[in-house]
């Protein structure tokens, strides 16, 4: 007999007419594996605030969320769904890490693509000349 995720099982024995049984079953819960999850893929504008969307499923809640905006490994931006801009045109690769309760971390990645205001290249065009 197989469990799925939130049946329970236990240990027992009995002696019935001679033969002997035996049960074993599990006294908690079976876990969810974590899973972050880092939303997007995000577009926006230079120097326009960005909201980001995290969220993550299993493992033993209460989450904590930390992001990588500059790609470098190191999760340096606490929240779940925190606001933040670019100064520079381009596309960017964000991290999110998700820790759980109990300890256990889970990453996800998203892409951002910054573009720069239509307003801005027509001044940039207007002054070149």
């Amino acid at each position: 007999m197989a469990l799925t995720t939130g049946q329970k099982a236990g240990i027992g024995a009995g002696i019935t007419a001679g033969v002997v049984g035996i049960v074993l079953w599990a006294t908690k819960a079976l876990a969810v594996a974590l899973v972050a999850d880092a939303g997007g893929p995000y577009q926006g504008v230079v120097d326009q605030p960005i909201k980001l969307k995290g969220s993550a499923s299993g493992g033993e809640p209460p989450y904590s969320y930390a992001w990588d905006l500059d790609n470098d490994g190191i999760y340096e931006t606490p929240g779940k769904n925190p606001t933040c801009t670019w100064s520079e045109p381009g596309d960017y690769s964000i991290g999110l890490e998700v820790t759980d309760s109990a300890g256990n971390k889970a990453t996800d990645t998203a892409e951002v693509t910054i573009t720069v205001v239509a307003a801005e290249i027509l001044d940039f065009q207007l002054t070149k000349a």
